[in-house]
């Protein structure tokens, strides 16, 4: 074979078979080798324990209501099983938080527009225990630390999907004891962008001083 055949089929065969093999490691690996550091990284971020104690699997999903060549790109669909959220020092719950699965579909490709685009969340059977104090602390403020300016990432959600959750308010300082069960009603999400509009975080000096309605 030419010299000159050979470097053309190698400058084909070489792209493609580094592309095949991505997808083989993609497809194979075990994603439950990233909990320690994704544990550790949101424990930083937020200031609290915060642990992945399930699996943690990643499965691909064709993609919905793309166009042209967006549709050769499979979406993936992570699941975090056993997650919990620890609680302040002074709680009298060890957790803020749990939840026995939380399921999201993300569309890769806006990664590289630097948007974060989740058409889907499921969050099941979630446990919330909020608490206050007399002297107004509270445990579902959480510390994220300084901002180094606006972030270069904008979050695009679709739906959220609400499974059998609980949640329990004790407020000393309002002297409010509640407790309650939500749920997706029928097949409606808890939230939907088509219906309700864009999520929008509020600013920090718009947050309101009283506890979550």
């Amino acid at each position: 074979m030419p010299v000159r055949r050979k470097v053309v089929l190698w400058s084909v065969l070489t792209p493609v078979a580094l592309i095949a093999l991505l997808v083989v490691v993609i497809l194979t690996f075990d994603w439950n080798r990233l909990k320690p550091w994704l544990n550790d990284r949101v424990t930083e971020a937020i200031g609290r324990p915060f642990a992945i104690n399930g699996d943690l699997t990643v499965t691909w999903r064709r993609g919905e209501g793309e166009k042209g060549w967006h549709t050769l790109v499979p979406w993936p669909r992570l699941s975090a099983r056993d997650i919990t959220i620890g609680n302040t020092e002074w709680a009298k719950q060890p957790n803020l938080a749990t939840v026995r699965e939380l399921i999201f579909v993300l569309r890769p490709i806006p990664l590289l527009a630097h948007q974060i685009a989740v058409p889907t969340i499921v969050v099941d059977s979630p446990a919330v225990w909020l608490e206050r104090l007399a002297d107004a602390r509270n445990n579902w403020t959480l510390e994220f630390g300084p901002k180094k300016g606006p972030s270069e990432w904008e979050l695009d959600i679709g739906e959220v999907v609400l499974a059998r959750g609980n949640l329990a308010l004790a407020d000393q300082f309002k002297k409010i004891e509640l407790q309650a069960e939500l749920d997706t009603i029928g097949d409606n999400p808890l939230y939907d962008k088509a219906r309700d509009g864009a999520l929008v975080a509020p600013e920090a000096s718009q947050v309101p001083p009283g506890p979550p309605a």
